[in-house]
């Protein structure tokens, strides 16, 4: 792999953002990527306080892997509710013509969501 040394002072990192190290629990001021580097191995090398920093991350990204897995169910069935309001709107809607706008159903128990067609997902 290259060097890290070669880099320079615009180059990305992972662990390096806005002159910071973002090593886990470090918040380093590095003024180049080059001193980033440096402080990358000097710093953080294979020990005790390194493995225990990087145990910690692992902990954060599975939480952050959960909490985003209960949302994405959440929002599965909040766009599975409205698909079904959307379908029990147009079934009312169809009831509607074919029973000749019978007049028990007034307009305010069978409101239009004109919002719902908006959503890409319906």
């Amino acid at each position: 792999s290259p060097s890290h040394t070669s880099h320079t002072s615009h180059t990305s990192h992972p662990l390096y953002s806005h002159g910071v190290c973002k090593w886990a629990g470090c918040d380093t001021q590095c003024q180049s990527s080059q001193e980033f580097f440096h402080h990358l191995k000097r710093c953080h090398i294979l020990d005790d306080k390194s493995t225990a920093q990087t145990k910690v991350q692992i902990q954060i990204v599975e939480q952050l892997e959960q909490q985003l897995t209960k949302e994405q169910h959440r929002l599965e069935a909040m766009m599975d509710h409205l698909k079904h309001v959307k379908q029990v709107k147009e079934e009312e809607r169809l009831d509607q013509k074919i029973s000749g706008d019978s007049p028990q159903l007034s307009p305010q128990l069978s409101p239009q969501l004109p919002q719902l067609s908006r959503l890409p997902f319906l």
